[in-house]
């Protein structure tokens, strides 16, 4: 980690324009919920991190992180979902992007995410106090990555699978149990800006009680 004692603090002016459209009964007893929001940041000395990668040939680097100020940044981006809901049914879909540049250079800002897609089905068993569902995140490849002092990069796409579960029985209602299986087909990834890759299949069993 590189200090940088001239780093100067953030000035932005943000804008975000929000939707929302809630539909109770569309085909009975159930509903359908659309949300959309699109936002725009414009940031001076917008803090950007910059991470140079280690070098083993040749004379050994160990590599460095550090903090810049970029002038004038602006970042843009949005998100649209919908949730729907029938009994113990709940479907939700969302899609979100987000862009960052430079606005005197026109180079991409580090750190941005990559367009993501998530899906999250889950059916709640009242009677029995079960919650069951899958998570899906789908995540584009992040190829907008022209940033001065680094090779352009390229992080490849993914999809990754989740299984989640709750239990809290009737009888005790203090009482719950959780199992999350993270990254169910143990998928290897890396997300966009990260060095290291990711965990592969995750088991977590917790319990908890509620004095």
């Amino acid at each position: 980690f590189t200090p940088n004692p001239e780093l100067d603090p953030e000035r932005a002016a943000n804008s975000e324009l929000l939707a929302r459209f809630d539909l109770a009964g569309p085909i009975g007893d159930d509903r359908l919920l659309i949300e959309a929001s699109v936002f725009e940041n414009r940031v001076d000395d917008f803090i950007e991190q910059i991470v140079s990668a280690p070098s083993f040939f040749g004379r050994p680097d160990p590599g460095s992180t550090r903090w810049i100020n970029v002038d004038e940044a602006r970042l843009r981006g949005g998100e649209l979902a919908a949730t729907y809901q029938r009994g113990g049914l709940n479907l939700r879909l969302a899609y979100g992007q987000t862009r960052g540049e430079d606005r005197t250079t026109g180079q991409d800002l580090t750190n941005i995410p990559a367009d993501t897609i998530n899906a999250d089905l889950s059916y709640a068993f009242t009677s029995r106090g079960v919650l069951a569902g899958l998570r899906l995140t789908h995540a584009a490849d992040q190829d907008r990555t022209d940033v001065p002092g680094q090779d352009q990069l390229l992080f490849a796409g993914y999809t990754v699978a989740d299984l989640y579960a709750s239990w809290s029985p009737r009888a005790w209602s203090a009482l719950r149990l959780d199992l999350n299986v993270n990254n169910l087909t143990d998928r290897y990834y890396q997300r966009a800006w990260d060095q290291l890759p990711h965990p592969g299949r995750e088991v977590i069993l917790s319990a908890r009680y509620r004095f």
